[in-house]
């Protein structure tokens, strides 16, 4: 029977982790998630009109703690997103609505 093995090649692996395909891949997962937040961003009262309108993508090969790996990140830099994703406790009538985060639960 064959037996595999595997030496690892930190120097290789971070060539990997910054490399254009790495970048590529993250962001089409990262499109993929931001086409279902713009389609299910809540409309109505409280939220503003342009937040839907808001959201974008942005990548980096200098991502992660170390800044050492290719990143994708999904951003909605509307002044309320904060409040619209997570809510006003304070407020009944600003409920969190976790857009991003259900959109990007649909990839697990």
């Amino acid at each position: 029977m064959a037996t595999a093995s595997f030496n690892s090649n930190y120097t290789g692996l971070g060539e990997v982790l910054r490399s254009e395909s790495m970048v590529a891949m993250l962001a089409e997962k990262a499109e993929r998630v931001k086409a279902i937040a713009e389609a299910t961003a809540p409309i109505g009262p409280g939220v503003p009109t342009h937040y839907k309108d808001r959201f974008r993508v942005e990548t980096t090969t200098h991502g992660g703690i170390h800044s050492d790996r290719a990143e994708a990140r999904v951003v909605n830099d509307d002044a309320q997103a904060l409040q619209v994703e997570f809510g006003v406790p304070s407020e009944p009538n600003y409920p969190k609505h976790r857009t991003l985060g259900k959109a990007l639960d649909t990839l697990r």
